[in-house]
C-alpha cells in the first residue's frame, strides 16, 4: 500500500465523524504536504468536510508564510479556505500549537484538529521535543515518523511545487540559515531520499 492510501484509510473515519477539520499551517513542510492530502481525500472521496486554516502569528512572518502556502493549495483544488489567527506566540514554541487549538475549539471553530508534526530523528543531536497530545480531538498521523516521510508522500503526490514554497528556517524570515535544528531536519530528510531540495527558504 502506498503512503497516501495509508493516510486515506488513516484519515477517512476522522472525516466522517467530525465535519470541522482545523489544520495549523505555519508555511513549513509537513503541515502543507498534510494539507495538500487531506484535501486530495477530501476530492477523492467526495467528502464534504469543512477544513479550517488557523495559524500562530508568530514572529518568524507565519502569516505570510502560511498565506503562500494557501494561496497555492486553493488554486489547486478550488477551495475557499476559512481562515483565522489564534494562540499566543509568546509562549514557548512548543505551546503555541496547543494554546491555538484550545483557543479555536473554545471558540467553536473546528471540532477535529489535524496536526502535522513529526518525529525527531535519532541520527540528529536531539535539541527539540515534540510531544504527543493525549487530547482526542487533536490528532497527529505522522508522530511515529520522521520528516522523510512526509517527502516520500510529497514524491509521490507529486506536488513539487511545495519544495520551494515552504519555509523550514526558525532563525530567518526569509533565506534559510541552514544551520538552526530545523534547517538541519529538513536537510536531513532530503538526503536520506536522496534529492535535491532546491528551496530557499
Amino acid at each position: 500500500m502506498n503512503l497516501f492510501n495509508e493516510l486515506t484509510q488513516d484519515l477517512k473515519k476522522k472525516f466522517e465523524t467530525n465535519k470541522k477539520i482545523g489544520f495549523f499551517i505555519s508555511g513549513g513542510l509537513d503541515s502543507s504536504v498534510l494539507l495538500y492530502a487531506s484535501c486530495l481525500i477530501k476530492q477523492e472521496q467526495n467528502l464534504d468536510n469543512e477544513f479550517i486554516v488557523f495559524t500562530v502569528p508568530r514572529y518568524d512572518d507565519s502569516v505570510v508564510h502560511a498565506n503562500r502556502i494557501l494561496s497555492w493549495i486553493s488554486e489547486k483544488f478550488q477551495i475557499n479556505f476559512s481562515q483565522y489567527y489564534v494562540g499566543n506566540p509568546d509562549l514557548h514554541h512548543s505551546r503555541q500549537v496547543e494554546s491555538g487549538c484550545v483557543e479555536a475549539y473554545e471558540k467553536n471553530l473546528a471540532d477535529f484538529f489535524l496536526l502535522g508534526c513529526t518525529a525527531v530523528p535519532q541520527e540528529l543531536p536531539k535539541q527539540l521535543v515534540r510531544n504527543r497530545s493525549s487530547w482526542d480531538r487533536l490528532y497527529q498521523p505522522w508522530f511515529d515518523y520522521t520528516k522523510d516521510h512526509t517527502v516520500r508522500l510529497m514524491l509521490e503526490l507529486q506536488c513539487y511545487e511545495l519544495i520551494s514554497l515552504t519555509h523550514t528556517c526558525t532563525e530567518s524570515k526569509t533565506i534559510r540559515c541552514g544551520e538552526c535544528w530545523q534547517c538541519s531536519e529538513r536537510a536531513w530528510a532530503f538526503a536520506k531520499v536522496g534529492i535535491e531540495d532546491y528551496g530557499t527558504m
